[in-house]
């Protein structure tokens, strides 16, 4: 006897966020978010002489951080929605991560502090590209992959296309 039966439509909703769709979710909840935060802040920090900039990354990184909860409430509630969602984010996450990494790398190459260079054995130039390009090479990757899982996937298109 089962104390507990599911209807179809949960069981629609645990096909639909499975395998790599989960894996995107995780991704978004556990990587992104602090990802977001942490580079607002960065951002923040580095404009804070421009108070209307300042406050306009902020304001950008906080819609960021929503439009990431509206994607993982659309792979459970509103499928139509999620392949564009997505590609959307994954488009405007470059354009506003991109240039605030170039922005902290310029920092770096003036302000030796910035990176602490000390700590390390390597020049200033090559912390500061290190530093630099484990970040970029993260948020190129990130955003071309799942851009081209989301518009080539026959699983994706199935689910999330109807």
């Amino acid at each position: 006897m089962t104390l507990y039966s599911r209807n179809s439509n949960e069981h629609e909703v645990e096909k639909r966020v499975e395998g790599f769709v989960f894996i995107f979710l995780v991704m978004l909840v556990a990587i992104e978010v602090l990802l977001f935060v942490l580079a607002t802040a960065a951002a923040h920090v580095y404009l804070k002489s421009l108070p209307l900039l300042s406050s306009a990354v902020i304001f950008l990184g906080l819609g960021y951080i929503i439009f990431i909860l509206f994607i993982c409430l659309a792979l459970f509630k509103i499928p139509k929605l999620v392949i564009k969602a997505v590609k959307v984010f994954l488009i405007a996450r470059l354009i506003y991560l991109v240039p605030i990494f170039i922005e902290n790398f310029i920092k770096a190459l003036h302000n030796p502090e910035y990176v602490q260079a000390g700590q390390s054995q390597r020049p200033l130039f090559d912390t500061a590209l290190y530093a630099f390009l484990v970040p970029m090479i993260y948020v190129l990757s990130f955003s071309i992959l799942w851009y081209i899982y989301f518009s080539k996937s026959k699983r994706v298109k199935e689910t999330y296309a109807n």
